[in-house]
């Protein structure tokens, strides 16, 4: 069952969605969330996930892949430094 839950906003974007949990559990369903995240990226990367390995924000990397970096460079005439310089400004926007 779908329900209203006013606490998903993005500016511009939507203001609430509906989901499957009580709008009063948003917050457990939040840390949920990030714990899976979190177990999933470690995953992805190979790390153990015992280790303690402290996350913080200069750590995290936002990447491309060489196959598509190759792809923007042919299908939308950009070239490396554009492509880098795209790339760097993702970087600042995210919150990896």
């Amino acid at each position: 069952m779908w329900v209203w839950c006013p606490y998903h906003n993005v500016e511009g974007s939507f203001d609430s969605l509906y989901v499957t949990y009580k709008p009063e559990d948003h917050e457990e369903w939040k840390n949920n969330r990030a714990q899976f995240r979190k177990k999933k990226y470690k995953s992805k990367n190979g790390e153990n996930e015992n280790a303690d390995n402290e996350n913080s924000g200069s750590s995290k990397k936002l990447h491309i892949n060489d196959n598509l970096k190759a792809a923007l460079l042919t299908h939308s005439f950009l070239s490396l430094a554009q492509i880098d310089e795209i790339l760097e400004d993702a970087k600042s926007y995210s919150d990896f």
